[in-house]
C-alpha cells in the first residue's frame, strides 16, 4: 500500500510536468512567423533620388535590420528596429547612381538577433525615353 501511495505521489506530478511540457512544445511564439519586406515604389530612374516606404513584418521584436542593395550595405537613417510586434516602416530616400545598370536588383533585409532574411526586387529603369527596360 506504502509503494502504491508513493508511486501516485510521483507519478502525479511526473504527469503534470509532461503535460506542461508537451504545451511548450506546441506552442509557437508570435515572432516566429516568416519575416517579410516590401517597397513602394518598387522602381526608381537612374541617376535620380527617389523616397520610397520601407515595411516589414515578422522579425523578432525589438531586433535591428541591415539591409543591401544588389549585396552592398545600406541603412536607412538611425538604423531600423521593430518594434513590439515585430513590424517596421519607414520612409528612406534612395539614390540611384547614374552608373546603375537598368534592371532588376535585390534588396535583402537581415535581423540581427533572428538572422531571419527577407528580399525583393527594385527595378530602375533608363531616363532614356526610348529605352525597352520596362
Amino acid at each position: 500500500m506504502r509503494r502504491l501511495f508513493f508511486k501516485c505521489l510521483l507519478a502525479t506530478p511526473c504527469a503534470v510536468i509532461l503535460l506542461a511540457l508537451s504545451f511548450l512544445v506546441s506552442a509557437t511564439p508570435a515572432f516566429a512567423s516568416t519575416a517579410s519586406i516590401s517597397l513602394d515604389p518598387s522602381h526608381a530612374v537612374i541617376g535620380t533620388s527617389v523616397t520610397v516606404t520601407l515595411s516589414g513584418c515578422g522579425w523578432t521584436p525589438g531586433e535591428k535590420v541591415a539591409f543591401t542593395f544588389d549585396k552592398t550595405s545600406f541603412n536607412p537613417p538611425l538604423g531600423l528596429q521593430a518594434d513590439s510586434h515585430g513590424k517596421f516602416n519607414v520612409k528612406v530616400t534612395l539614390t540611384l547612381p547614374a552608373t546603375l545598370k537598368a534592371g532588376k536588383h535585390q534588396i535583402e533585409a537581415t535581423g540581427l538577433t533572428s538572422h531571419k532574411t527577407a528580399d525583393l526586387s527594385f527595378k530602375s529603369k533608363s531616363p532614356k525615353k526610348n529605352d525597352d527596360d520596362d
